[in-house]
């Protein structure tokens, strides 16, 4: 007999229908820079999800292999934005736009070492 798995997963969206709507944070918190991956690079994908969604038990990608993270990566629809402190990478965020002309955020988050440093807010309002 096999056990099942009864682990639920949450998905929480957000929606910003009117950029006045933001409000941008005073720039406070470690400094740091963010940079566009301009050429794909699965591999950096993979590092930045798992490296930010451990701590978050992010799914959904857990099972990919090189020739899904090429695949999802390499589409000129998907833009992937890193946040660095000192060289190293502090966070990241997936963007995808979609058909109608919006984007949806795929991926945000920090590394824990990051935390509580106000590059969130930052990274958020970028």
């Amino acid at each position: 007999m096999m056990a099942q798995n009864t682990e639920q997963k949450t998905t929480y969206y957000l929606e910003m229908a009117d950029r006045d709507d933001l409000r941008l944070p005073q720039r406070t918190g470690t400094a740091f820079e963010i940079r566009r991956v301009e050429i794909a690079c699965p591999e950096f994908n993979w590092f930045l999800h798992d490296a930010v969604g451990v701590e978050f038990n992010w799914g959904g990608r857990e099972d990919w292999g090189r020739r899904e993270w090429t695949e999802y990566v390499d589409r000129p629809e998907l833009e992937t934005w890193v946040a660095y402190v000192q060289g190293t990478p502090a966070g990241y965020y997936e963007l995808e736009k979609q058909g109608d002309g919006s984007v949806r955020i795929e991926c945000f988050g920090l590394r824990r070492p990051f935390f509580g440093q106000g590059i969130g807010r930052g990274l958020l309002s970028k």
